[in-house]
């Protein structure tokens, strides 16, 4: 009865890792979010505004970007510095910001650019950060917003994958908790040791599922030709 969903192999209590790891995945999903969102939109509206060798030089950094085999590239990271929640929601906003987010991103300001309140504000004297951070960031706050929640999703599974690998410097985790199942060479042992398995896998499951189902519904709202449906 202390233990509801028993123990691992060393004798900690599995609900009490559960519920230890829920709080940083959250923060890390997050925190990774908000790096992603802050660079691509950043880099999106200047790409878009300026045009020329400034988007050409961003574009082409968004192209190596996500070329990189983002996992494989976490765990040579991992291997040559110590990885913590922090520099992984670091390292992981600045990946996807600087990649495929910063493209979406880009060709909705290319649309906001040519709209006749930009073209009044730049008649009216206004700078070009005045421009960029009045008029067209804030419209690009709402696909800045949909695509944060694809990025929650992408994080906790990178997290559980190298957790999983042991590459990350973390006292637990999901990733952990299965890792210490397949250390004790528990995780072919099917549904006989359910209770190794089965809390951190669905706990990474329905995270990263009700994110994904969130962002889907924010695409409804954000998406002119979704909405107009």
């Amino acid at each position: 009865g202390r233990h509801l969903l028993g123990t691992d192999p060393l004798g900690r209590d599995i609900l009490s890792s559960l519920m230890h790891s829920t709080q940083s995945e959250f923060l890390l999903g997050i925190l990774t979010a908000v790096v992603t969102v802050v660079i691509a939109t950043a880099v999106g509206a200047a790409s878009a505004y300026f045009g020329g060798w400034t988007d050409t030089i961003l574009m082409r950094i968004a192209d190596l970007a996500i070329m990189m085999p983002t996992v494989s590239l976490l765990i040579v990271l991992g291997a040559l510095f110590s990885l913590n929640f922090f520099s992984l929601a670091l390292a992981l906003g600045i990946l996807s910001g600087l990649g495929a987010t910063a493209v979406v991103v880009k060709s909705q300001a290319l649309s906001i650019k040519v709209k006749p309140y930009i073209e009044a504000a730049r008649g009216a004297g206004g700078s070009h950060f005045h421009i960029i951070v009045s008029h067209i960031i804030p419209n690009l706050l709402p696909i800045g917003l949909l695509y944060m929640m694809f990025t929650v999703t992408a994080a906790i599974f990178s997290e559980a994958v190298l957790s999983f690998f042991g590459i990350l410097n973390i006292r637990m985790s999901w990733g952990i908790m299965i890792f210490t199942a397949q250390s004790g060479g528990y995780l072919l042992g099917g549904v006989t040791y359910w209770w190794l398995l089965v809390p951190a896998g669905l706990s990474i499951t329905l995270l990263c599922g009700s994110f994904y189902l969130v962002g889907r519904g924010l695409d409804q709202v954000v998406n002119p030709r979704l909405r107009a449906r």
